[in-house]
């Protein structure tokens, strides 16, 4: 069992300055990210109890993990969101704030576990889920609370990689590190001399890894094999790469990986581990269902502002179509469609003609890929030119 006062609360009261500074001050963002402009960075960091050393006014928000991690939170939480260049907060923080502390952490935890994208906290993007299976794996396999040294080899290798999670883990008290004195962070880049699980880490640890397994709970990474419609905790219907990683960290390390029924909840297995009934409500999800119906859709290239009507059983390759023949388009050039409304990120839908592993534009459905009224995406035809449409979901009209 675990006493709430062993929770590392000091992430929860940081968080919640940060909600405050965005309430209160007009925090805007940079133009090429999207990220929060360096001076707000900074006096964040100033005001929270666990500071980042060695940052002035003149760094970026990647150079402040706390800020980062919390700016993510926040968005994948829906407690903020992004108005043009400025973060305004969501009604939904008026409900946040009922929850008591113990409630806000795991809602911090569950975000951070099933809805961000871990390729944000480092530069290895690609290595980033299996490193930290392999990581944590590897802590878990080693009794409680016994320091561990990091020497060179696949330990060493998948906490490298692993990037700023290394530090998030420990933001939310699950293990605590040394770094090597000649290998101080740079960026994303954290180089651990010793991990260590905490008092209480070594219980969250093994429960979140093994009973939450990263390749049925994280969204983001099952879309990024091409899943669209993700219901966390529920078996992907063809499997993906990480179940496999799962399978050797139980071979290398004697763990067993619990998958479920797909009827639990996140916080299910947490509550049975609180001493207290302080951990009762949190923010239901949504079951993500296949849209069937008409999508009304805003194209906007330029000063130029389009409205077409699609339906939801079409492809994205339709759709593509759609907006080829809207704008004159001549045929024959690569194309995606960016998720998250901004170039080059990920989850993105491309072209049939391009390589990959994950489905393409003729194989996936407009109304499988999980769009909301008021989201917007970002199409790109022609990598060279780098023609550009952003769409925006006006109306949903579903089928009676």
């Amino acid at each position: 069992m675990i006493d709430p006062s062993d929770l590392p609360m000091e992430i929860v009261r940081d968080f919640q300055l940060f909600l405050n500074y965005i309430d209160q001050e007009k925090v805007t963002l940079t133009k090429t990210k999207g990220y929060i402009q360096r001076k707000h960075c900074y006096q964040l960091n100033q005001r929270f109890e666990v500071q980042n050393t060695g940052v002035t006014e003149k760094n970026d928000q990647i150079y402040y993990p706390r800020v980062h991690l919390f700016y993510y939170l926040a968005l994948n939480g829906k407690l903020m969101t992004c108005k043009g260049n400025r973060l305004i907060l969501l009604d939904r923080v008026t409900e946040f704030n009922r929850f008591s502390d113990v409630e806000k952490y795991f809602f911090l935890l569950e975000t951070l576990w099933v809805d961000t994208d871990w390729m944000v906290f480092t530069e290895h993007e690609e290595a980033v889920y299996e490193s930290v299976i392999d990581a944590c794996g590897g802590v878990l396999s080693q009794p409680p609370e016994q320091e561990i040294e990091v020497t060179w080899g696949r330990f060493a290798g998948s906490l490298f990689q692993m990037g700023q999670m290394v530090s998030v883990l420990s933001y939310f008290g699950l293990w605590n590190y040394t770094l090597l004195e000649k290998m101080e962070p740079f960026k994303q880049n954290i180089h651990p001399a010793s991990i260590q699980t905490t008092k209480v880490g070594g219980k969250l640890l093994e429960t979140l890894l093994l009973t939450r397994p990263v390749s049925v709970w994280n969204v983001p990474a099952r879309k990024r094999e091409g899943e669209w419609l993700v219901n966390p905790g529920r078996y992907p219907e063809e499997g993906n790469s990480l179940i496999f990683v799962e399978d050797m960290a139980t071979q290398d390390y004697g763990l067993h990986f619990f998958y479920g029924n797909g009827e639990e909840q996140f916080m299910d297995r947490f509550q049975d581990l609180i001493e207290t009934d302080d951990l009762k409500q949190t923010f239901p999800r949504e079951v993500e269902e296949l849209f069937q119906g008409t999508y009304t859709f805003r194209l906007k290239h330029g000063k130029s502002t389009i409205r077409i009507q699609c339906y939801s059983i079409l492809t994205m390759a339709d759709l593509h179509d759609v907006i080829q023949q809207a704008y004159e388009l001549p045929d024959g050039h690569l194309y995606s469609f960016f998720m998250t409304g901004k170039a080059w990120t990920e989850p993105s839908i491309d072209s049939p003609e391009e390589w990959a592993l994950k489905p393409s534009a003729d194989e996936v459905l407009i109304g499988e890929i999980g769009l909301k009224q008021g989201d917007t995406i970002l199409y790109i035809y022609d990598y060279g030119e780098g023609w550009r449409v952003m769409i925006k979901v006006e109306e949903m009209v579903e089928d009676s």
